[in-house]
């Protein structure tokens, strides 16, 4: 390549839209004895050096600058070869290595090359919220159409981050979350896939989600170590508009789907750590540079990221607190001697019977995670009732009746819905339609849904598991008892329910079946 032919293109500051041709030493800095003196405050006086090596390839080197000089968006502690298209900033100040179209068959379409452009994804959007306004104050009014197109730019930013913060805010689950806002990204960006890459604690990756566009197959999918270089351990943005006449991807192992030509990717950064990337990917070559796609990506997914982020955290804690529950659950359970399965059999029964009884998914899936809790109060029971292997006589039956209220009292304190279902659970899956039960003597429909449903739930799986004061019932008997407390012990509706369905919940029994140790 010509070295006269290379030249340099200021983007912002005193040098923008300067062009300085490239000698084969071209030092810049604040010293008036540089090839470029600037007056930049940030930049040393003598900053960066542009020089031809031995064979012939241009490169740029930091002379030990205080504030550093950036290739690319990173900053560099060696020589780096210069590319068209490469950004090169130093203090404040940014430059385009730019080669004319006679001097290359790179083509350059609004100073960034078409086969060669990468960038630091923080300073995008760090140029974004401070650099890019201060723009807008420097723009030469005078050219209307100049004004315009900055105008349009910004609006359409502005439009996509509010697309895009009001998008992941209406989703809890993640995995809904993610799938949404790469269809989203597809619509706004274009591309024919989208695709998530997370690093998982081994520092290995995987591909967490990816969508398609409707009507197009999805492409084989293929981890290019050289992409993900650029992006995850660089930190950097990333266009290649052609993949095959890129230098950096045109060996085909090194291309991230076997069927792309173009793609723009972008990290995932929490903190500074990059923890993934997002990819579109197009099977027809971009027809310019994609520059202005590549910045809407990165606000996009600076959006995606945090918001992904907490809802993993989120349903982290929720999972947590579902064990915790669980656990809490058995401690009751193995007082009394019984197996940690039934509370397991009596969630899997109590969302089921919450289904079919018409609860929607949420409230199902909350008293699933709230009834291994109903017995909880049995930690407050002595031994010598909890476990008695024979009938208990007054004073034990009344001293076995306080679990229920002790159990709601442990629970009632706490604003989490969980814990409050399982407070409502505790106190009343002891009640009976009739009036009948303890500890209030709640009748019908006065009985919480919750202690309903919990009340079928335990008593099918306590009939049926064997206890310190029993054996397991045969089938036929439990049905015997339901039949006969349709409507005194238990609400009607719920036992039809049972009867109705009951090969589904004979499917979870067999599931979680007890383990005897032999």
């Amino acid at each position: 390549m010509s070295v006269s032919k290379m030249k340099l293109r200021g983007l912002n500051k005193e040098v923008k839209d300067k062009t300085f041709s490239l000698l084969q030493e071209f030092i810049v800095g604040r010293s008036p004895q540089c090839d470029l003196f600037i007056t930049d405050l940030q930049a040393s006086r003598r900053h960066t050096r542009f020089f031809r090596d031995s064979v012939g390839a241009y490169k740029v080197e930091d002379l030990g600058s205080s504030n550093g000089t950036y290739f690319n968006g990173v900053a560099i502690h060696e020589p780096k070869v210069l590319h068209n298209g490469d950004i090169i900033r130093l203090g404040s100040t940014e430059f385009i290595v730019v080669v004319p179209k006679e001097a290359s068959a790179t083509i350059v379409s609004g100073g960034f090359s078409t086969t060669h452009f990468k960038r630091s994804a923080t300073d995008i959007l760090g140029q974004m919220e401070s650099g890019r306004i201060q723009n807008l104050s420097t723009l030469d009014t005078s050219s209307g159409s100049e004004l315009k197109k900055v105008l349009e730019q910004k609006n359409r930013q502005f439009q996509a981050l509010y697309d895009m913060s009001r998008l992941v805010q209406e989703y809890t689950d993640p995995e809904e979350m993610i799938a949404v806002a790469l269809k989203k990204l597809l619509e706004m960006l274009g591309g024919d896939n989208a695709y998530l890459l997370m690093v998982k604690d081994d520092s290995s990756l995987e591909l967490r989600s990816s969508q398609t566009v409707s009507g197009k197959s999805a492409s084989d999918f293929r981890i290019s170590k050289t992409l993900t270089h650029h992006v995850i351990d660089e930190k950097c943005a990333v266009v290649a508009p052609d993949l095959l006449n890129d230098q950096r991807f045109n060996s085909s192992k090194s291309i991230i789907m076997s069927a792309s030509r173009s793609i723009l990717a972008v990290p995932m950064i929490f903190g500074n750590i990059a923890k993934g990337m997002v990819a579109l990917s197009g099977e027809e070559v971009l027809d310019s540079s994609q520059q202005e796609d590549l910045e809407l990506l990165c606000i996009c997914v600076s959006i995606i990221g945090p918001a992904l982020r907490n809802l993993d955290l989120s349903k982290e804690i929720e999972e947590t607190q579902r064990e915790v529950l669980y656990t809490m659950g058995s401690i009751g359970e193995t007082r009394s001697k019984e197996t940690g399965n039934h509370v397991k059999r009596v969630a899997e029964y109590s969302k089921l019977l919450a289904l079919l009884s018409g609860l929607d998914e949420p409230r199902a899936e909350l008293l699933k995670q709230a009834s291994p809790m109903h017995d909880i109060g049995k930690v407050g029971i002595p031994d010598r009732v909890l476990n008695k292997p024979g009938k208990l006589d007054a004073e034990e039956w009344t001293i076995m009746q306080t679990h229920a209220r002790l159990g709601f009292d442990m629970l009632n304190h706490s604003t989490r819905p969980i814990l409050k279902a399982a407070a409502i659970v505790a106190h009343e899956h002891h009640e009976k339609w009739n009036g009948r039960g303890y500890p209030r003597q709640l009748m019908g429909e006065d009985i919480h849904i919750y202690g309903r449903i919990t009340a079928i739930a335990d008593v099918f799986d306590a009939l049926g598991s064997d206890r310190c004061y029993k054996k397991a019932w045969p089938l036929e008997k439990i049905l015997e008892l339901f039949k006969r407390e349709k409507g005194e012990h238990f609400d009607p509706n719920l036992v039809e329910l049972l009867f109705q369905h009951l090969p589904k919940f004979l499917e979870i029994r067999d599931k979680f079946v007890d383990i005897v140790d032999s």
